[in-house]
């Protein structure tokens, strides 16, 4: 089955290029391009969008990206096995709670090295669950950071019904490891509304 990935934007851009290339080396992707003034890439799933970055997935978010090509492409059953192999694996609970309304919203930036680690975990988290992702970067969406009031990154929220609208059930500033980040989360689903703050090593 073909996963649709729809990127607008400079396409012109050379680390947009580096995104088409990537892509077109998997035949599972069905691309799409349109010119636009703001760069977006969005993979579908089930025709609904399952993994968006707006803005373009480079420095910090590349890893990132890099990812949600390998865990929704070709490689996608290799990569879960590795993920599975390192016990990154989301709970039972979160599993059966998590539904598509949920979206996972990260703050980054190009030069922020926690956000780079952050992010990852949030696509090996979605890729693994029915949650959706939204990875934002500040400097070329400055109108959301601004919106948000965004002081520092990364800055995660997960949100029910709208990745911008929806009612937030979770926040996070920093860089947190996988245990206590499915910890918090399954803490906030179960009704208590939960802000933290990260730190932790990288995975």
């Amino acid at each position: 089955m073909s996963v649709r990935v729809v990127i607008r934007g400079k396409l012109g851009h050379e680390a947009m290029r580096k995104v088409l290339n990537e892509l077109r080396k998997h035949s599972k992707f069905r691309v799409e391009t349109e010119e636009a003034s703001e760069n977006e890439i969005v993979f579908y799933e089930d025709d609904k969008p399952k993994i968006v970055f707006l803005g373009t997935p480079e420095q910090a978010d590349w890893i990132g990206f890099m990812m949600a090509v390998k865990l929704l492409g070709d490689d996608r059953e290799k990569a879960l096995e590795e993920l599975r192999a390192r016990g990154i694996v989301p709970s039972e609970t979160l599993k059966q709670k998590l539904t598509e309304n949920h979206w996972v919203t990260v703050f980054t930036a190009p030069w922020c090295l926690p956000c780079m680690y952050q992010v990852a975990l949030c696509v090996s988290f979605v890729a693994q669950t029915r949650a959706r992702l939204m990875i934002i970067n500040i400097e070329e969406r400055m109108d959301l950071a601004e919106r948000f009031n965004i002081q520092a990154v990364p800055y995660t929220v997960v949100k029910l019904g709208d990745p911008i609208e929806g009612k937030e059930i979770y926040s996070q500033l920093g860089f947190m490891d996988w245990d206590a980040f499915v910890e918090n989360l399954e803490r906030s689903l179960s009704g208590e509304r939960t802000e933290s703050s990260g730190g932790g090593s990288p995975p």
